[in-house]
């Protein structure tokens, strides 16, 4: 029996990916646009409603066929729905499209025959709203930098470091930084672990390793390539969904908060003092004092810009979490050096400062919230008491 199902899938020749945004009328607005221009017949339009917006698929196939509504639930950054709609996509090419901007069809099509014909993976439009890459080949070897911002590095104990990527290199050094800092036998968290390649190398100093990350497609891909490795543990999870308590003696987390609005970044340092053992130690690098711009916003998927030493200092002593160390690395040496006159990243290293409390001995402390009659104010004060740290509370509405 033949299967058709294949047939189609491998028919669709480009995948359009689109954020639904937080405004139903206009993208209502738009995909009628795009109707009414047409889009070729081995094309499909995979829109992310990653803001909990009412959106009735069967309403939007009536003129648009070839659509797909992926609602994953919850509330989801531009980086996180187009990874959502990476993984169902059926094109042999993907379009990434940074806000509701109309397109002509004949340039995409001329731009895809270019990209098949460089031998390139990516093209990126000159004012940065579009985003074409090929879809990755998913077996052990395979380049899995999906977008860019993900290193990869297929790890192996003969890493040539001359012929990696300039990207690579910086990258490497800080694994090679945090590997250094580590000691034996411990339990090591590699949160937004990426490719992997990085947690690999951890784990030949490390007696356990826990890779999170929020691509499930890589994680799957990494698992595979990674299978023979015994102490090393990858996990699909958002990491600002992680429940993990006092189980890490280090936690490295490279290139992770840019990703993040700021009241998310707090929350983030949050988990990692909760997930942390007592005097553990966190490693963490960010871009240095990043200025906002158009390339940063669509194809790194940064939220969060002009980071320095004091946002950092901040986040963690907000957190139980103590900064011991501030280090500096650029692209021309990629060494991570005390002081530098140019520098391109901030590496942290933090020790927790918390302590252990025997259970039963922890002392419960009451939260009074008053209504005051506004459900926005009321919201805002609940989800605040429950994302403190402080392990017995009980709230008062």
């Amino acid at each position: 029996m033949l299967n058709t199902e294949a047939k189609v899938e491998a028919a669709v020749r480009c995948s359009i990916i689109l954020s639904a945004g937080d405004d139903s009328s206009r993208l209502s607005a738009y995909l009628q646009k795009l109707s009414e221009r047409g889009l070729p017949g081995d094309y499909e339009l995979v829109v992310v409603n990653g803001r909990g917006l009412e959106i009735d698929e069967r309403q939007l196939r009536a003129f648009l066929p070839a659509i797909k509504v992926l609602d994953p639930g919850g509330f989801l950054s531009q980086e996180q729905s187009f990874n959502k709609a990476a993984m169902v996509a059926r094109g042999r090419f993907l379009l990434f499209v940074s806000g509701f901007i109309e397109f002509d069809k004949q340039i995409l099509e001329e731009s895809i025959n270019d990209l098949a014909a460089s031998g390139e993976k990516m093209s990126v439009s000159a004012n940065k709203n579009f985003v074409l890459t090929k879809t990755p080949f998913c077996s052990p070897e395979a380049n899995l930098d999906g977008n860019g911002e993900r290193v990869d590095i297929f790890y192996k104990e003969d890493v040539k470091f001359d012929e990696l990527g300039t990207t690579q290199k910086s990258h490497y050094k800080r694994y090679e930084y945090a590997k250094s800092i580590i000691s034996p036998g411990k339990t090591v968290g590699d949160f937004a672990c990426g490719t992997g390649y990085g947690s690999i190398m951890l784990s030949e100093k490390s007696d356990r390793v826990i890779g999170v990350d929020i691509d499930e497609k890589v994680i799957e891909q990494v698992k595979v390539r990674y299978k023979n490795r015994k102490n090393v543990e990858f996990v699909h999870a958002n990491l600002l969904d992680l429940k993990y308590q006092s189980l890490f003696d280090y936690i490295v987390s490279f290139e992770t908060i840019e990703h993040l609005k700021e009241d998310d970044i707090l929350k983030l340092f949050g988990i990692f003092s909760r997930a942390l053992k007592p005097g553990g130690t966190l490693i963490l690098s960010t871009p240095y004092i990043q200025e906002r711009s158009p390339a940063a916003i669509n194809m790194g998927f940064h939220l969060t810009f002009y980071i320095d030493e004091a946002k950092i200092k901040q986040w963690l002593s907000a957190n139980n979490l103590i900064p011991e160390l501030l280090k500096y690395q650029n692209y021309q040496t990629h060494n991570v050096e005390d002081h530098l006159d140019k520098k391109d990243f901030i590496i942290c290293v933090a020790r927790s400062c918390k302590t252990v409390v025997p259970k039963g001995q922890i002392p419960k402390i009451s939260i009074l919230i008053t209504a005051f009659n506004r459900a926005d104010y009321l919201k805002m004060a609940i989800d605040s008491a429950v994302n403190q740290t402080y392990p017995n509370v009980e709230i008062l509405v």
